[in-house]
């Protein structure tokens, strides 16, 4: 039986560049490989599912396809094959570790699917092509992240989706609570926030959402002097692991390098706690319906906020 901690992309790729093997079994599992073929990494999973893969979303830096009879190891089996670029290892080491655990349980097209969708969210910071509305976004997450480090207890760079640590449809995830945050200018669309996955909103406990009010300022901060103090901070913790985190950071900070002129200051934070009675969605709400069909959006002037200041008030999610 595998477990979700032991299997390591890293440590066997640190083993097979060591040694002349095609392929190695890869630590903690029963029937995942890995192999090099020239700059490039093959990861195969045991697939059973003889499903087309059909059209599935995913960076241009991965490849799917299914092999069959063209192994040595394994002469008539089907395998799901997964191929990248070796130098993107670090970045897409948490997502192919999702992809052994769950798929070894459950190795279907369906399954691929499902962590697709969850890795989702993470990935769209790999690119510059975000609109406006996305990077207004981007950088109300940066906030509340760069906020949380520097004043929240027992906070990790971890709990945030662009991190890679996680994945899920929340901004933030921690044992004790999920923070779904929407950020709005002055400028924008009178205070409406877009539901773009009607999951986000399903009803749970301890999530929450967080609205970031911001306004257009040439004196503010952009993106790339968000990053830098998170940079910092994250340095100056020494916390484990957090030279990859750094490299996440770094990447998304050349990316939005041309954007510079974007900058905006604080004018109010509000948080809501996302319950059964409350105005989102239940799962009654989309049964039987496609995800095209629950598209919505909410007004903030009409909701009941829990709490309304500065980013202080994120602290209270951790004491309740």
């Amino acid at each position: 039986m595998f477990s979700r901690e032991k299997i390591s992309i890293i440590s066997t790729y640190n083993e097979i560049s060591n040694i002349e093997d095609k392929y190695l079994k890869i630590d903690g599992t029963d029937e995942g490989f890995l192999g090099v073929e020239e700059n490039k990494l093959i990861v195969l999973i045991f697939f059973p599912d003889h499903k087309s893969l059909g059209k599935l979303e995913h960076p241009p830096d991965l490849e799917f396809k299914i092999v069959e009879g063209e192994l040595e190891f394994s002469s008539n089996q089907r395998w799901l094959q997964i191929s990248l670029s070796s130098n993107t290892i670090n970045y897409f080491s948490n997502f192919l570790e999702d992809c052994l655990f769950n798929l070894q349980k459950n190795p279907t097209v369906a399954m691929l699917n499902r962590i697709l969708k969850n890795w989702r969210k993470h990935w769209r910071y790999s690119s510059s092509n975000l609109t406006l509305e996305e990077r207004i976004g981007l950088f109300g997450e940066l906030l509340v992240l760069k906020y949380s480090l520097e004043n929240v207890p027992g906070f990790s760079w971890g709990h945030w989706q662009g991190a890679g640590v996680i994945s899920g449809l929340h901004d933030f995830q921690s044992q004790d609570y999920r923070i779904e945050v929407k950020t709005t200018t002055a400028s924008q669309n009178n205070g409406e926030i877009h539901v773009f996955d009607s999951e986000q909103f399903y009803a749970i406990p301890n999530l929450n959402l967080c609205v970031i009010c911001l306004t257009e300022d040439d004196a503010g901060d952009n993106i790339s002097d968000v990053i830098e103090d998170i940079i910092r901070t994250v340095r100056s913790s020494n916390s484990e692991s957090y030279e990859n985190f750094t490299e996440i950071l770094s990447l998304i900070r050349t990316n939005f390098s041309e954007y510079s002129n974007e900058r905006y200051i604080l004018r109010n934070v509000m948080v809501k706690s996302v319950e059964i009675d409350g105005p989102f969605l239940q799962k009654n709400d989309i049964l039987n319906r496609p995800i095209s069909e629950i598209q919505y959006k909410i007004l903030i002037d009409e909701l009941d906020f829990d709490y309304e200041g500065g980013l202080e008030i994120i602290s209270n999610l951790n004491s309740r």
